[in-house]
């Protein structure tokens, strides 16, 4: 079976009442998970946080890649787990998305000397130091010449 998009949403729990600064960290811990999470492609924490059942939720939406949505709620529940975000509800959202919505997620490199391509011709050669850009516009001097020519100066009318 081929991978497709799942959107993903959870009710995420926060302890008090939460600032939009709170709202903001629980965001940038999850796009920090989502960097290491395979097949995950947006992962975003939207404000408001509303009052419900005696604490404040904030819905989340996660955007992964898996062949069907059991493996898409997995996904996010690894991505939830790594964040270190408690999470109260994990649902699929029931939107189809295409690729255009959601782009594949590129493969990650290895790293290490095999990972990187080996330095050609053109990357051991010295670089010239490159031109100064010069104006198109020429400068007039304080005698109304350019270059040895004398300018028109027109009164104001």
């Amino acid at each position: 079976m081929a991978a497709k998009p799942y959107e993903v949403i959870a009710k995420c729990t926060m302890v008090g009442l939460p600032a939009a600064s709170d709202i903001v960290a629980v965001g940038e811990r999850l796009e920090k998970a989502r960097r290491h999470a395979h097949g995950v492609v947006r992962a975003v924490a939207q404000p408001p946080a509303v009052f419900r059942d005696g604490g404040y939720v904030v819905e989340a939406r996660i955007v992964t890649w898996a062949d069907d949505g059991e493996a898409a709620l997995r996904a996010a529940e690894g991505l939830f787990e790594a964040a270190k975000v408690l999470c109260a509800e994990l649902y699929l959202s029931g939107r189809a998305l295409s690729e255009a919505d959601a782009p594949r997620p590129v493969a990650p490199r290895a790293s290490g000397p095999a990972s990187r391509p080996a330095p050609t011709s053109a990357a051991r050669k010295p670089v010239s130091p490159a031109k100064p850009k010069t104006s198109a516009r020429r400068r007039t001097a304080k005698g109304g010449t350019v270059k040895g020519r004398t300018t028109k100066r027109r009164g104001r009318r």
